[in-house]
Parts: C-alpha cells; sequence; structure tokens
C-alpha cells in the first residue's frame, strides 16, 4: 500500500462522497437498511484500496472486487 499525489486526491474524494451517495439513496429506501449500509461501506474500503494499492497484481483484482457489493446494491435496491 501506498500513496501518491494523484491517489490522494481520489481517497479524499471517494471518502466525502461516498456518505453523499449513502445520504440520497437512503430516502428511496425501503427496508435492509443495515445492508445497505454495510454493502456501501465495503465498495467505500474497496475503492480506498484500489487508489492505495501499488502492486500490479492486486491493483487487478480489486477493482473487481468493487463490482460485487456494487451489482448487490444495484440488485436489490436499485430500480424496477
Amino acid at each position: 500500500l501506498g500513496i501518491d499525489g494523484i491517489s490522494l486526491f481520489f481517497v479524499i474524494l471517494t471518502t466525502f462522497l461516498i456518505p453523499i451517495c449513502i445520504s440520497v439513496g437512503w430516502s428511496g429506501m425501503r427496508s435492509y437498511g443495515k445492508e445497505y449500509i454495510t454493502a456501501s461501506l465495503i465498495r467505500e474500503f474497496l475503492m480506498i484500496a484500489v487508489f492505495r494499492m501499488l502492486d500490479p497484481l492486486l491493483f487487478y483484482v480489486l477493482p473487481e472486487s468493487v463490482l460485487i457489493p456494487m451489482f448487490i446494491i444495484i440488485g436489490v435496491w436499485g430500480s424496477r
């Protein structure tokens, strides 16, 4: 793990935008609130890990792992 100039900007941007995204999505949610927060925070953790990764192999694996909680959020709480 490491951080450089552009990664620092992306990490800060991620930490500010994810709570905003959670609060915007909260109004349209009808059920499974704790699971929604959990999936969003897992996604935030994985995105920060992507931006801090220096190893090329893990840099390939981590962006794909971000898709799993994203697909869960879209599948459960997405529009009909």
